[in-house]
C-alpha cells in the first residue's frame, strides 16, 4: 500500500514538471514602454483630468497550477493606480499585460485601459495582428509620434454603455496617447513624467 502511494506521488510530481516553459522574447518585452514611478496625465475634450500612476512592473510571471500544464507561458504585467471608471476613487489594476504564446496560440497583449467613465472592453490583441497595422503619425501636447497604432474595439460588446471606448492610439515607444469613446469624448495624454 505504501509503495503504491509513493509511486502515485512520484508520478504526480513528474507530471507537474512536464510542461514546457516559454519565455518572453526581447521583441515581446519591448511592447512595454513604461517604467515604475511614471505618472500619466490625460485630459478629456471637455477639459477633465485623469492621472494614472505606474506602481509596479511584474516580470517573469508564470501560471501557477495544481495540475500539469502543457505550457508555462511567461507574462509581464504593468500595475497602476488609476481612477475607478464607476466611482470617484482610485483602484490598482493592470494597465498592460504581455503574454508569450505557444505553438498553438500566438502571443498577445491585454490593453487594460480604465479611466474616468471609460473602459476598453476588446482589450486582448495578438502581437501578430498588431504588427499588421499601419503606423500612424500623431501630434499631441507631448510631441509628434510616428509609431502609433490605432486599435479598434472590433467586437462591440457593451457598445451601448456610456463608458465604452471605441479605439485607442498606442505608441510603441510611449504607450497610450489617446482614446476615443463612442459618445465622442476624447482623452489625450498631455503629460508623462517621473517625479
Amino acid at each position: 500500500m505504501r509503495m503504491n502511494r509513493a509511486i502515485i506521488i512520484l508520478f504526480l510530481i513528474f507530471l507537474s514538471g512536464c510542461g514546457k516553459e516559454i519565455n518572453l522574447s526581447e521583441k515581446e518585452r519591448n511592447w512595454n514602454p513604461y517604467q515604475v514611478g511614471e505618472i500619466l496625465v490625460f485630459q478629456s475634450s471637455e477639459m477633465e483630468l485623469d492621472t494614472i500612476f505606474i506602481k509596479e512592473i511584474a516580470d517573469n510571471i508564470f501560471p501557477s497550477s495544481t495540475g500539469p500544464l502543457k505550457y508555462y507561458n511567461e507574462s509581464l504585467w504593468v500595475y497602476v493606480k488609476h481612477t475607478d471608471p464607476n466611482y470617484d476613487r482610485k483602484l490598482t489594476n493592470k494597465l498592460l499585460e504581455i503574454q508569450t504564446g505557444t505553438p498553438e496560440k500566438p502571443s498577445e497583449i491585454n490593453f487594460g485601459i480604465l479611466a474616468k467613465n471609460a473602459v476598453f472592453y476588446d482589450s486582448y490583441k495578438t502581437i501578430e495582428e498588431l504588427e499588421k497595422l499601419n503606423e500612424l503619425t500623431i501630434e499631441t501636447p507631448l510631441g509628434k509620434f510616428t509609431d502609433v497604432l490605432e486599435i479598434e474595439d472590433t467586437e462591440g460588446m457593451y457598445s451601448e454603455r456610456d463608458n465604452f471606448i471605441d479605439r485607442i492610439y498606442w505608441s510603441k515607444s510611449n504607450g497610450y496617447l489617446r482614446f476615443e469613446k463612442r459618445n465622442g469624448k476624447v482623452w489625450e495624454l498631455i503629460k508623462k513624467y517621473v517625479p
